[in-house]
């Protein structure tokens, strides 16, 4: 959830910057508080690891508060678990059939032998 991803990241800087907990307003910009390259790097490593992402450090220019990143955060997170979910739901489908395939689910044709009984070894190949 987005609150969780703003919550992590506030305790963080909070963390970071040596201050209480929510004082900070997730609408302020982290150069603002002081933070630099290197906090960026470790900041990106952290919500990394936090929420299974691989994000470059220069997420934290781009998206430069609490809020921005926090969304940005919460957008990959949303996109690696709907990926998740349609490869683990392409697993578990049954494979489709092509409208100009042959249906493998009709039972082989019987022939009938020259006396008109059925022969359950011969299959027809046409009808």
């Amino acid at each position: 959830r987005l609150t969780e991803v703003e919550a992590f990241i506030a305790r963080w800087i909070a963390g970071r910057c040596g201050l209480k907990h929510g004082a900070v307003s997730p609408e302020t910009e982290f150069a603002m508080l002081g933070l630099g390259s290197i906090d960026s790097g470790e900041l990106s490593i952290d919500l990394s690891r936090r929420f299974d992402l691989d994000l470059d450090p220069t997420v934290f220019w781009n998206y430069p508060s609490i809020r921005e990143l926090a969304g940005f955060v919460h957008g990959e997170v949303a996109k690696k678990l709907s990926r998740a979910s349609s490869t683990r739901e392409s697993k578990h489908s049954s494979p489709k059939l092509r409208a100009t395939e042959p249906s493998r689910l009709k039972p082989p044709h019987l022939a009938l032998s020259a006396a008109g009984s059925m022969n359950p070894d011969q299959k027809v190949d046409r009808i």
